[in-house]
């Protein structure tokens, strides 16, 4: 039977107590990582439809996974884009806690799967962004084991062993689980939004805004792509096949000429977001030309 324990951890003791406390320690941690998590979330998705004047109707599209009437509930003209976009991620994101959908951008989830295996505790957790794991390497040590490649080198044969039959005592659904994100009629941080130019959720919106420069490059990258396939695409292409091969010349003189050439283009274009957009900015009226 293969055995793919990558991220699995250890505590070096197996006093429950002690344990239970390093929990509620990572549980506070991770609920603030998880509030920043949705910031910058709500943040990309905002910068991404205000630069493009994306329509009520195209993020009806891009929220394909919620039912069509969910989305035009939340999608109201009456209040700015920030509102509609808070109330449509936190559907999402609810929506991926209480189900076995599997949503990466959206899934704030940290799981932490535990057993005591010969005086220690072996840990298995579950989580989708990585700055869950450097707070669990805070308090627990890596202790992974698999046996579909070779084990690593600093590791030597008979730890290896022994982490093996350490994990077979417990991996067959013997642990014991506790969900430290799992509070959830409102998985969004607890913000306010008003006119206030002092208010601390817009502030913290408006700093994990990327530059206009930063914004301007992504964006013409991916025109780029888009355009690259769109002229190159063959009948015999399967998947992204035309996709990687526009990848596979963006090192070259002729891409980085045209990526500068529709930087500059989409740069002229672009606006900073303040924090009066911020808060009022609606949904373009009509739909914009291609």
């Amino acid at each position: 039977m293969s055995t793919k324990i990558y991220d699995g951890m250890i505590f070096e003791s197996d006093n429950l107590t002690k344990f239970y406390n390093i929990i509620e320690k990572i549980d506070t941690e991770a609920k603030i990582i998880k509030d920043d998590l949705i910031i910058k979330l709500i943040a990309k998705k905002y910068q991404y439809y205000f630069d493009n004047k994306i329509t009520k109707e195209e993020i009806i599209r891009d929220f394909h996974k919620i039912p069509i009437k969910e989305v035009n509930y939340f999608l109201d003209n009456k209040y700015p884009l920030l509102y509609n976009l808070r109330d449509l991620i936190n559907y999402r994101c609810k929506n991926v806690l209480h189900s076995m959908e599997r949503d990466v951008d959206y899934d704030l989830d940290l799981v932490i799967n535990f057993a005591p295996v010969n005086k220690n505790i072996l840990i298995y957790p579950y989580y989708e962004y990585s700055e869950y794991g450097e707070v669990l390497l805070k308090y627990f040590s890596k202790y992974g084991y698999w046996n579909n490649s070779d084990k690593p080198d600093n590791i030597s044969s008979k730890d290896w062993n022994t982490r093996r039959k350490r994990w077979d005592k417990v991996i067959d659904g013997k642990m014991l689980c506790y969900n430290l994100i799992n509070n959830t009629d409102n998985v969004l941080p607890k913000f306010f939004i008003s006119k206030d130019d002092k208010n601390e959720f817009v502030d913290k919106l408006l700093n994990s805004f990327s530059s206009l420069e930063e914004r301007a490059a992504k964006y013409a990258k991916n025109k780029y792509i888009n355009d690259y396939v769109k002229l190159h695409a063959k009948p015999t292409d399967n998947g992204f096949n035309s996709v990687y091969r526009a990848i596979d010349t963006l090192e070259t003189d002729v891409a980085k000429n045209e990526i500068l050439k529709i930087t500059e283009e989409i740069l002229s274009t672009l606006q900073e977001i303040t924090h009066d957009i911020l808060l009022n900015y609606h949904f373009p009226v009509e739909t914009p030309s291609k």
